[in-house]
């Protein structure tokens, strides 16, 4: 949120600045072939393991709230 200094000189009731982000960083990654958010069973031993998928992609997205 931004202040109302800001608000109003822009004669806006709110305004709100966001960033969102996925797949960003892997912390450790001692593996290849290897992705938290893949799987290629329905079983606990597919979890985790990429075989014959796409690699999962990076998005970052930016939102922007006005309120008159």
């Amino acid at each position: 949120m931004f202040p109302k200094s800001i608000t109003t000189k822009l004669k806006l009731t709110d305004l709100i600045l966001s960033a969102t982000g996925r797949n960003l960083v892997f912390l450790y990654r001692k593996a290849d072939h290897i992705d938290p958010e893949a799987g290629y069973s329905s079983g606990n031993t597919g979890n985790g393991i990429e075989q014959s998928t796409l690699p999962s992609t990076r998005s970052y997205g930016l939102n922007l709230r006005l309120s008159f």
